[in-house]
């Protein structure tokens, strides 16, 4: 056999096994459904991340407000007995029983006077909601016999004023 007939059948038995290492590998894993669902719910999960609207700067405010009013409240001995109150009428901030009245607070706050006084927010409109709202609570919760107020905290760039039966 020549030099050149023995190289040739070489390289066809490497040629040949080079082929059956090929053939013998498994083809490229195609995802199963549990796979694929996992994926869809982790492009869900991440869409709705993304889609979660931020609090805004004016509402990170407010819920501090809320924070200093309650314990301004609760130093001079007022029982808080709801927070963010809301049935389908309206929302009040606080609700609080003191020296047997119950008192729905709106508090209003502000960092300057560019809008205004805080407390000139609560126009005769929003004082009827907070009326017909704070109505649906002392009938929610069978109070109709108690004596009521409302008052407003309006803190101004740090400055907390209680207007005691501002309306």
């Amino acid at each position: 056999m020549s030099k050149i007939a023995k190289s040739t059948k070489e390289e066809l038995a490497k040629m040949k096994t080079s082929l059956s290492n090929t053939a013998k590998k498994t083809p490229a894993k195609k995802p199963t459904e549990v796979e694929g669902v996992k994926r869809d719910i982790k492009e869900n999960k991440t869409k709705q991340l993304e889609a979660k609207p931020k609090k805004s700067l004016n509402t990170v405010k407010g819920k501090k407000g809320e924070i200093s009013a309650k314990q301004f409240l609760e130093e001079n001995k007022y029982k808080i007995v709801a927070k963010n109150y809301k049935n389908p009428i309206g929302e009040i901030d606080l609700i609080a029983i003191h020296q047997g009245v119950c008192v729905f607070i709106e508090v209003k706050n502000r960092g300057n006077l560019r809008f205004g006084y805080p407390r000139e927010a609560v126009n005769y409109a929003k004082q009827q909601k907070i009326r017909n709202t704070a109505t649906g609570f002392l009938k929610a919760n069978r109070m109709l016999d108690h004596k009521v107020r409302f008052d407003v905290i309006e803190i101004l760039d740090g400055q907390l004023t209680h207007i005691i039966d501002a309306f």
